[in-house]
């Protein structure tokens, strides 16, 4: 290659640090009274993170002897980045036994993110179930002898999700790359969005499960 067409050395300096901490307390209930069984679970969930990041890049050595010296760089382009996510919920779970036959369960929850605006920061969500275990019945027990398990199964519920990635609800800027007389600039790369906020998926599920034993 004609050294005039050879591309000048360069090197990258980056480092990086992440901090990042989640506390769920929980509280179990459980009592049986007569033929009825219940269990209740209280419970909260704190998340904190913190991540930053710092990259420098210096171009133009005319020896790889210098690569580890900035000061002998032609030219320094550096960058950083920081982002903070806080996610708090607190939530409950009931579930009702009764002649361990009929179950119900029940869940409700409310979650927090600092993904989103202050308007649309919080988010309720909840399910329930239904759930009749047949072979226990007497009728079942005394004239269908080869169902050693039989159950029915129905539930609904809504789910929530955040992942969006961070401060994508704000006026975000960034800076050019190509600056304006050596006067560096900012370009925007998105737009306030009020109206962001939490995903939301509804699900219904019917199931049944089933087993045979046949004895020669």
């Amino acid at each position: 290659m004609h050294p005039e067409n050879s591309t000048l050395a360069f090197s990258q300096f980056a480092a990086a640090a992440r901090n990042n901490w989640i506390l769920e307390p929980q509280l179990e209930y459980n009592k049986t009274m007569g033929k009825s069984k219940w269990q209740i679970l209280l419970g909260a969930t704190f998340q904190n993170r913190n991540y930053s990041s710092t990259s420098i890049q210096a171009s133009g050595y005319t020896t790889d002897l210098l690569l580890y010296s900035m000061n002998a760089a032609a030219a320094i382009t550096a960058s950083n980045n920081r982002e903070t996510y806080r996610y708090n919920a607190v939530f409950a779970r009931i579930n009702y036994n009764l002649q361990r036959k009929y179950i119900v369960n029940l869940s409700a929850r409310r979650d927090g993110s600092s993904r989103f605006g202050p308007g649309n920061r919080f988010a309720n969500f909840a399910a329930a179930g239904l759930a009749w275990i047949f072979s226990e019945e007497s009728f079942v027990k005394n004239n269908i002898s080869f169902l050693s398990f039989g159950k029915l199964r129905a539930s609904y519920g809504i789910t929530g999700n955040d992942q969006i990635g961070d401060y994508r609800f704000l006026n975000l800027w960034s800076s050019t790359t190509n600056p304006y007389q050596s006067i560096p600039g900012l370009r925007p790369s998105s737009l306030f969005n009020p109206f962001l906020e939490w995903e939301k998926n509804k699900k219904q599920n019917w199931q049944s499960n089933w087993a045979s034993s046949i004895t020669g």
